[in-house]
């Protein structure tokens, strides 16, 4: 409930009121009347105690409490606030002309924005095919003119978050490269936990104490990092095989390709609280690729040269936030792509999914996944 509360002025009129009734006297008071002065300062009185009254309240309940406070309150029960993570995801790096030598791209190789606004750095991908592991570090062949590395954002949070082809500015030295680009939408970057996701998260922790039930391996989950997209599978192993008193996590952190590190933390943290005689298994999303063609009406004074980009960031990010077994719908690619300004209308009969002029169904285990390299823009 609400606590009730009183401006001094209400405070002051129930004193005169109280009076009124015990006296039998209806007051009638001036400014600078004894009477009313003492009334008056009670009412300042008694407004700063009710002042007391509510900030004792926000801070022992966690519905009222915010910010530290409520880092606080929930630190009572071992309970913690998730947060920022860094976005990260694949940068192609590349030579004008074949390498003559093999060139090595160490880790923390700086890319950026062209305005230098926002920083990645290169991080480890063990499973790359250019990852060597005796060196520590990507290594592009000889002959060969790119390679595709894994960079994280220095700064964690939504505000590193970048579009396609904007991450172009090698910002360390690194002799036989010359040219980066991002390939597709990175933003799996998350600010901190905010109030009401905390809250929520807490009820849910709460739910989950009986341990073996769903909500509290989701929980468990969910619990390792924010943005975490979790599929569940029962009786079935990361292959999709039928395997009785078992279940699989996919998980992604909105890359398609979460780092092994992560799909570890999640099964230590799984396994702690799954059934006794159950198995956990936890794996990266099995991928379906959507490759996608439309065709656009452009609003007048509008160009397929720059509208056609927008509406290939459009469609991508809506489609990388499907969960497993989602179905991409082929009407909610025409409506990312109506969207972007300078869309006005797209043409159904000829948009097609893998080549279908359809819906895509994955299977359950499966999520639907593209790039902008996938998505074919034309105008009509």
């Amino acid at each position: 409930m609400t606590l009730p509360t009183q401006s001094p002025l209400q405070f002051t009129n129930a004193q005169i009121a109280a009076f009124a009734s015990a006296t039998g006297i209806v007051p009638v008071f001036s400014s600078g009347d004894p009477t009313l002065a003492i009334f008056q300062t009670l009412s300042i009185q008694l407004d700063f105690i009710q002042a007391l009254c509510v900030i004792v309240t926000n801070l022992t309940r966690a519905q009222t409490s915010t910010g530290a406070d409520l880092d606080s309150w929930m630190a009572q029960f071992g309970f913690a606030r998730l947060p920022a993570t860094s976005a990260s995801g694949d940068v192609t790096l590349s030579a004008n002309q074949p390498a003559a030598n093999p060139v090595t791209i160490s880790l923390g190789t700086l890319i950026q924005t062209a305005n230098g606004g926002i920083t990645y750095q290169v991080v480890a991908d063990t499973d790359a095919p250019d990852w060597n592991p005796a060196l520590n570090a990507y290594v592009l062949p000889a002959t060969q003119s790119s390679l595709t590395v894994v960079a994280q954002a220095l700064v964690a949070g939504s505000g590193s978050n970048v579009s396609a082809s904007t991450l172009t500015s090698i910002a360390s030295p690194l002799p036989g490269i010359d040219n980066a680009t991002n390939p597709s939408p990175i933003d799996n970057g998350v600010n901190a936990e905010s109030d009401a996701s905390f809250r929520a998260r807490f009820v849910l922790y709460l739910a989950s104490l009986a341990e073996g039930t769903l909500s509290a391996i989701l929980s468990a989950a969910e619990n390792v990092q924010q943005g975490l997209q979790i599929t569940p599978v029962e009786n079935e192993n990361p292959g999709g095989d039928s395997v009785p008193g078992s279940f699989t996590l996919f998980v992604d952190d909105g890359s398609g390709d979460p780092p092994s590190q992560l799909l570890t933390n999640v099964f230590s943290a799984v396994n702690a609280v799954r059934a006794f005689g159950i198995t956990p298994y936890v794996s990266a999303p099995n991928v379906t690729t959507a490759t996608i063609s439309i065709a656009i009406r452009l609003a007048s004074g509008y160009v397929l040269g720059s509208v056609g980009p927008d509406v290939e960031n459009a469609i991508a990010a809506y489609v990388n936030t499907l969960l497993g077994g989602a179905t991409l719908f082929l009407s909610d690619v025409g409506e990312a792509a109506l969207s972007v300004t300078g869309c006005m209308a797209w043409q159904v009969s000829t948009a097609t999914i893998n080549s279908v002029n359809g819906d895509l169904v994955p299977a359950s285990n499966h999520e639907i996944r593209t790039t902008t390299g996938d998505i074919t823009v034309s105008s009509y």
